[in-house]
């Protein structure tokens, strides 16, 4: 038997070495439009690669940032990942792509942190567009809600003031004996005379769930039809003509990493997993896992992710993509006693808020952010309610953490997104060898590695036949074939796991045997084998 390796061709070079080359060059950052808004404004990508002209022909990561116009945080981060990758982790750029959109929905940002899209929206279905947006009654620069108390039958009171602190609003507890005592509404007038208070403003549609999963399809901000937006359309077609891609990241109000996101339940069809394939469960597990280790946050807000970009690539794709807010609420300070005061007093007395996790941003606005985030309610003259209090949550404050706070954030996720392409799934070829089995017949065999930390595949990519296997082709004419198959497919290979294909073939005058590897996310390799000699 011969094991004499006499041709390897490799375009993504790690697949036989476990070392990165650390050369770069100066110029491994480039930006490009991927699309307009529909507001006419530029979606800028930002593509990290060394050299840039070799991007598409490596494994990508996908960040994308900025589809809630009002998450900031999101935005900061990725233009800060971005820096920190191109300084500091300049050795991944070899083998890695990173696809880089800090603000996909350029429009909510220009016009002043809106949460969707610059499509007009009759949202309460009189005919007439945006007629009856918030206003900022008070003057303060700054639109929050209203609360009436004890209003009159047509204004139905749905709330109460929680005992443990009355600027905290809550739903009452029947089962307490609990009735409510105010009505809700967001800041602003009646302006078009239908008894509802600043129903049809210029939110635009919600781009985060305008996507195809689960897609919404009665709710308003949701869009008249799937893809319906300019921007969701563009970063579809984009991940679309990108099949190198082997993850993705999503800033913005949602989270998988934190909140575990379900792995039992399936869609309407009974074939999609709502949230997450069982099988793909452990892999998410690691992954969250990592993020928390890395990232350092403990919580995080949980929202519907309906019709969500992050839902879509990973259950339309097949990607493994995260979900992150960037920040969660931290613990507040302790409360500082007067004085002579027993910080301990009247502990036991004091009831426990309704809603804790509520009362822990309070407290945290109230010692360690100066009261910024919450306006005190303030009696208001209203034209049409009567009496009123405006006040509430500072729109943003629980999504957007202050600069300082932000600049120790970006170097955290620069290390995680890092990390991700540090673990991705690597093949080490072993082979081909020949085995001379007499009378100008010999076995060929080769065996495929995964050296990395990660899968080649999701469980859910291969259940829904997204992309393609990996190919492994024998490279000779089909009548020298004696057994087995032209053309083998590799769905899935686990970290450690060693795949190993054979055929029995009739080689020709040359003796050589030449085998074709070729993977989308990491391109084609060949490597060949000659038979010296039949001892």
């Amino acid at each position: 038997m011969s094991t004499l390796l006499l041709l390897v061709i490799i375009i993504f070079p790690t697949l036989f070495q476990e070392s990165r080359s650390t050369e770069t060059t100066d110029d491994v950052m480039k930006v490009e439009s991927i699309g307009t808004s529909r507001g006419g404004r530029q979606m800028e990508l930002v593509v990290l690669a060394d050299p840039p002209e070799k991007a598409d022909q490596r494994p990508g990561i996908l960040i994308v940032a900025g589809l809630d116009g009002r998450h900031e945080l999101g935005s900061k981060l990725a233009r800060g990942i971005a820096e920190g990758l191109a300084e500091d982790h300049r050795e991944l750029l070899s083998e890695t792509t990173f696809y880089i959109l800090p603000l996909a929905n350029p429009d909510a940002r220009a016009d002043g942190n809106r949460r969707g899209s610059s499509r007009l929206i009759d949202q309460d279905r009189d005919g007439i567009l945006d007629e009856d947006p918030p206003r900022d009654l008070d003057g303060n620069g700054i639109i929050t809600m209203m609360r009436r108390a004890n209003p009159p039958l047509e204004d139905k009171a749905t709330h109460l003031a929680d005992p443990a602190d009355g600027r905290l609003m809550i739903k009452p507890d029947h089962g307490k004996g609990e009735q409510a005592t105010h009505s809700m509404h967001v800041e602003g007038l009646d302006a078009d005379g239908d008894g509802l208070i600043a129903e049809d403003g210029m939110e635009g549609v919600d781009l985060d769930r305008n996507f195809m999963h689960r897609w919404p399809e009665y709710a308003l901000d949701a869009g008249p039809y799937q893809l319906s937006e300019y921007e969701t359309r563009a970063i579809s077609r984009f991940v679309i003509d990108h099949p190198n891609l082997i993850a993705a990241v999503v800033y913005g109000p949602h989270d998988n990493l934190i909140n575990q996101p379900d792995s039992k339940s399936m869609d309407i069809t009974g074939r999609t997993p709502k949230e997450l394939l069982g099988k793909d469960k452990d892999d998410h597990q690691k992954a969250s896992d990592r993020y928390k280790e890395l990232v350092g946050q403990e919580r995080s807000a949980k929202k519907d992710d309906a019709g969500s970009l992050h839902g879509w690539l990973y259950a339309h794709r097949g990607l493994p993509t995260h979900a992150s807010t960037g920040w969660g609420r931290p613990d507040p300070s302790e409360p500082e006693a007067e004085p002579g005061e027993d910080p301990e007093a009247g502990v036991d007395e004091r009831p426990e808020p309704r809603d804790k996790e509520e009362a822990a941003w309070l407290a945290y606005s109230d010692r360690d952010r100066d009261g910024v985030g919450f306006i005190e309610w303030t009696a208001y003259d209203h034209p049409q309610l009567g009496m009123v209090e405006i006040g509430g949550w500072v729109p943003g404050f629980r999504m957007n953490p202050p600069d300082d706070v932000v600049a120790e954030l970006i170097p955290r996720h620069t290390t995680w997104i890092a990390d991700i392409a540090d673990r991705q799934a690597r093949l080490k070829v072993i082979g081909p060898e020949i085995e001379s089995l007499g009378g100008g017949l010999a076995r060929v065999r080769i065996g495929l590695q995964n050296t990395g930390l990660s899968p080649t595949r999701t469980h859910q990519a291969v259940k829904t036949r997204v992309g393609r296997p990996i190919n492994v082709r024998i490279g000779i004419p089909p009548e020298q074939l004696v057994q087995g198959r032209l053309l083998e497919q590799i769905e899935r290979i686990d970290p450690g796991e060693l795949v190993t294909r054979e055929w029995m073939v009739r080689l020709g005058p040359d003796r050589m045997v030449s085998i074709d590897i070729d993977d989308q996310a990491i391109g084609r390799i060949t490597v060949a084998n000659t038979m010296e000699n039949d001892s």
